[in-house]
């Protein structure tokens, strides 16, 4: 017999209350938590920031663009004043963080090949990095000029309606020289080197309008069948020494960025070989280890601080891996949480990183603790999860970073069946938990 509303309210109330757990000694303070939610609310803050500036940009420097290939230059030059002021802004609220600089590249793109197309109309050629008129990066500009380069395909195409065959025979030569110029640069396999395959496509077309053009009875398409003239010489058309100086900043810097790749390998091997040593209870092994990759990650150091954006990616990578086995190892010496202040090489969210990687390791603990019935171990290692779960959650973590918070839940569910488990295996019960039991067969139903 079912039970009535009165008795389900009766017995809710017998129902003891859920109590907050105490978080087990050895944590990170309270304090430092503090610290680390209000150090990335003000990186979120200036994430948002950014990305509002960068939508704005956007706008103005398509605007631009619309503008020039409509003729009203005088549209394009205000556009262009609000972009610089606005971009100026921006750069100085990054306060040198590239990370957060980085956002608004794409919108520093599209202002550069605005500003190119400004100066090919005026001087019938391409500027130097230095006469755009705000501090582009070198990949910027590079990736500005390849957009340029697009932009013009379309100019031309809009010349040959008008039959204006010596515009036509001037983006050619530009288009040319351009690619000349960026044959020299060994790109490697990134959004730029996608960009520059396309301008061999723009040289394509190019020839052929002036091909198709040559066909006509047009009077001034003659001159192209009578007396076809070779594109004009690149050094004519852009800045030789400038190019030459790009081209030995991105072989310098593709070369250092080759050397951390490389060296942070051994940073992340040293560090998942000390893991695995620390699972077998080979604690000198894993210290030696460890000094491998903390020595390798410091000599790393100058070259991600000469240079921010060198430092994501691969070297970050191996750093979270350290962050990981140098909090597993302090934990099974302590039972407590390594600090940040520890482990210096790192910075807050390669920390944080390591921390929430640091959960899928205490479950393997945990499960190797569980076969031998220690039940005080898992509860260690269930304790620490559970606080890191709920400190992880209260942070407003983005990117992988926040990816990572649904292991953390898996891991931690994984640590609360073993406790389950070995309620019931210390309680004489045999087979397991009633979901382990295999399911019946079709056959099987109804059977007596």
């Amino acid at each position: 017999m079912a039970a009535s509303g009165g008795e389900v309210q009766e017995m809710a109330a017998q129902l003891p209350q859920i109590s907050r757990k105490a978080d087990p000694p050895g944590l990170v303070t309270a304090a430092e938590w503090t610290q680390f939610q209000a150090q990335l609310d003000a990186h979120n803050d200036q994430r948002d920031a950014m990305f509002k500036s960068h939508h704005k940009l956007q706008q103005l420097a398509g605007r631009a663009l619309f503008c020039l290939h409509r003729g009203d230059l005088a549209q394009v030059a205000e556009l262009h004043a609000t972009f610089a002021q606005i971009a100026r802004a921006a750069i100085d609220a990054a306060q040198g963080r590239v990370e957060i600089r980085s956002i608004i590249d794409g919108s520093m793109e599209s202002f550069v090949s605005g500003a190119v197309f400004v100066h090919f109309l005026a001087h019938g050629r391409v500027p130097a990095k230095a006469a755009i008129p705000l501090p582009v990066t070198s990949t910027e500009y590079l990736s500005g000029v390849c957009g340029f380069v697009q932009e013009l395909q379309r100019y031309a195409a809009a010349r040959a309606i008008q039959r204006d065959v010596r515009s036509v025979l001037l983006c050619r030569d530009v288009v040319e020289a351009v690619n000349a110029r960026m044959m020299q640069f060994d790109f490697r396999n990134s959004p730029l080197r996608r960009k520059y395959d396309g301008i061999k496509y723009t040289v394509k077309r190019l020839q052929d309008i002036l091909y198709e053009l040559s066909l006509t009875d047009f009077e001034e398409a003659k001159c192209l069948s009578a007396d076809p003239r070779p594109p004009a010489d690149a050094d004519t058309m852009t800045d030789a020494e400038d190019f030459e100086a790009l081209r030995k900043e991105t072989e310098e810097y593709d070369a250092t960025r080759d050397a951390i790749i490389k060296r942070s390998r051994d940073v992340t091997k040293a560090a998942k070989n000390a893991i695995y040593a620390l699972h077998r209870s080979d604690h000198a092994k894993a210290e030696q280890l460890l000094a491998e990759a903390e020595k390798a990650a410091q000599e790393l150091l100058p070259l991600v601080a000469a240079d921010r954006t060198l430092r994501f990616g691969s070297f970050a990578g191996g750093l979270e891996e350290y962050a990981e086995a140098r909090a597993f190892q302090y934990f099974l010496k302590t039972g407590g949480i390594m600090p940040l202040a520890e482990m210096p090489v790192l910075e807050l969210p390669e920390y944080l990183g390591g921390l929430a990687d640091l959960t899928g390791e205490l479950g393997r603990y945990a499960v190797a603790k569980a076969t031998v019935r220690d039940v005080e171990a898992v509860e260690r290692c269930h304790a620490i999860m559970d606080a890191l779960s709920g400190e992880l959650l209260m942070l407003r973590l983005g990117g992988d970073l926040y990816k990572k918070t649904n292991s953390i839940g898996w891991n931690l569910k994984k640590a609360e069946t073993l406790l389950y488990d070995l309620m019931l295996a210390t309680g004489g019960r045999q087979g397991g938990r009633t979901e382990d039991a295999p399911m019946p067969s079709k056959g099987d139903e109804g059977e007596a």
